[in-house]
């Protein structure tokens, strides 16, 4: 078995992509792992990895609101991020375990999406609104039929013992969390590929995103449908199984989205560009703040049951679209237009 630092693997102390006292932003769960794993690699500040033009897409299922999503998470299977590091994710099948095997002791370490209510040592275990979810392997220890896996879900017992959110798991009921819908990230990475990044490209590329959809379900376009979907927001929604979907698919996933893309953009401009950039980062505070704001409006429906703050989200969001309106034409004053 190989000898991991440990604390390399989910640090308390962030680097500069997450700083917790200035942003309280939550980044998707495989972009942590992603994050932890470059910290392996001797990657120390990812932010030239994971800066991404701004983006807002829902998608709808039959009138249904199924995801929120922006930026990386935009090419769902092939993410694209920067100097050269490439992802791809896999889908989970016969002969996974045998391909993730064969990464691991190619020197990597596997991120793999579970489903965590499958397995007792979760802390969502049975609970039927747990989604997939991203955990990285360690180590394995093959004679033993364990693996010690980093995730923050982990709960101790009698049995497990966790510690700084990294346990040994048996291989059995590690497994009984991959199904069909789990997948598993392949990577590779050049190293010597850490250059800092030409920002006009992601700053021109975000006005593109935002004012030039032809889908109403993105850009400002889709900000507008996300205003006209509160705005229209029944009774219901105050029942429990509306709460959930308030809860994981409208404020968890802006948090992990939007709100997080936005934080990522404004820490690089902060870090190589404060000085060209102060209007636009200017202007990115207080979007993020917004955003930040329908988190808590959503939370308020949910835990005061009582639907008259859908009133402020519509008000925010009628705010952001301004906001997101006036960054665009401070950009393309700056930089130009694609």
């Amino acid at each position: 078995m190989r000898n991991i630092n440990k604390n390399q693997i989910f640090n308390i102390e962030l680097d500069n992509i997450e700083n917790l006292l200035a942003y309280e932003s939550e980044l998707s769960c495989w972009l942590h792992c992603l994050r932890d794993v470059l910290y392996y690699e001797g990657i120390h500040n990812v932010t030239k990895y994971y800066v991404q033009p701004l983006n807002f897409v829902m998608e709808y299922n039959e009138s249904e609101l199924i995801s929120i999503y922006g930026g990386v998470d935009t090419n769902y299977y092939t993410p694209e991020f920067n100097n050269n590091l490439y992802v791809e994710r896999k889908k989970y099948n016969e002969d996974s375990w045998s391909e993730i095997i064969k990464f691991f002791k190619a020197g990597r370490l596997p991120i793999v999406d579970l489903d965590w209510k499958k397995i007792k040592y979760s802390k969502f275990y049975k609970y039927p609104e747990s989604p997939l979810h991203s955990t990285i392997i360690l180590d394995i220890d093959y004679n033993e039929n364990m693996i010690l896996v980093a995730d923050t879900h982990l709960k101790k017992n009698k049995v497990i013992k966790s510690f700084n959110n990294k346990a040994w798991v048996e291989k059995s009921e590690f497994l009984k969390g991959l199904n069909h819908k789990s997948s598993w990230l392949y990577y590779t990475l050049d190293l010597k590929e850490n250059n800092k990044l030409d920002i006009t490209k992601i700053l021109k590329q975000t006005c593109f995103n935002l004012k030039n959809s032809t889908n109403k379900n993105s850009g400002i376009c889709g900000i507008n449908s996300f205003k006209n979907f509160f705005a229209n927001l029944e009774e219901p929604y105050c029942k429990q199984v509306h709460k959930n979907f308030l809860l994981y698919k409208c404020a968890l996933q802006l948090k992990r989205h939007i709100i997080s893309d936005h934080n990522v953009l404004l820490r690089y401009l902060e870090l190589y560009y404060f000085n060209e950039t102060k209007i636009i980062q200017k202007c990115l505070k207080k979007i993020i703040q917004q955003w930040r704001q329908i988190v808590l409006y959503i939370n308020f429906i949910v835990e005061c049951e009582n639907l008259n703050f859908k009133y402020n989200i519509v008000d925010s969001l009628n705010k952001i679209v301004e906001m997101e309106r006036q960054l665009v034409m401070i950009i393309e004053s700056e930089y130009g237009v694609i």
